[in-house]
């Protein structure tokens, strides 16, 4: 289980939270590399993240590029009794677009470089139809033969 540093952004101001952040168990993930996450919904000094419904939940990861990559998709699901339900409108889509420079906050874009720094942002609606729950989300950017650039699980809560 790794410790990373989260923040909650709300109207430009910002406070550092500790969530319990899990590394992905699967054998593809072994050299992927998450320097530092940052999640919007995650609340100071709480066990879990709260998904609140109607909402968006904003992400930044800066991680190293493991290889070079031509393309690089999102797998983003929540785990609920061990089944993955993929979250709608995110998972299986192309974040090529969604990749700047860590150096200047560049817009970078596909191909990434091997070695090279990054910040992946993006965000992801909360549907009204997802049951309140608890659930462990699955966050994982894949290229190639389903290598995995990064990849992590962040408990969580889905909240009216």
């Amino acid at each position: 289980m790794l410790k990373f540093v989260l923040v909650l952004a709300i109207v430009g101001v910002s406070a550092i939270a500790a969530v319990d952040i899990l590394e992905c168990s699967e054998e593809k993930t072994k050299h992927s590399q998450a320097d530092k996450i940052f999640v919007s919904s995650c609340a100071e000094n709480s066990k879990l993240c709260n998904l609140k419904k109607k909402t968006d939940v904003n992400l930044e990861v800066k991680f190293t590029a493991p290889e070079n990559i031509e393309k690089l998709d999102n797998s983003v699901h929540a785990k609920l009794f061990g089944i993955p339900f993929p979250f709608i409108g995110v998972d299986g889509t192309s974040v090529c677009n969604k990749i700047f420079k860590a150096s200047d906050g560049s817009k970078s874009e596909c191909p990434l470089k091997a070695g090279e720094e990054y910040i992946y942002k993006d965000s992801f609606p909360v549907q009204e139809i997802y049951p309140k729950v608890r659930v462990q989300v699955h966050w994982n950017l894949l290229y190639g033969n389903n290598k995995s650039a990064f990849c992590f699980e962040i408990p969580a809560k889905i909240v009216s």
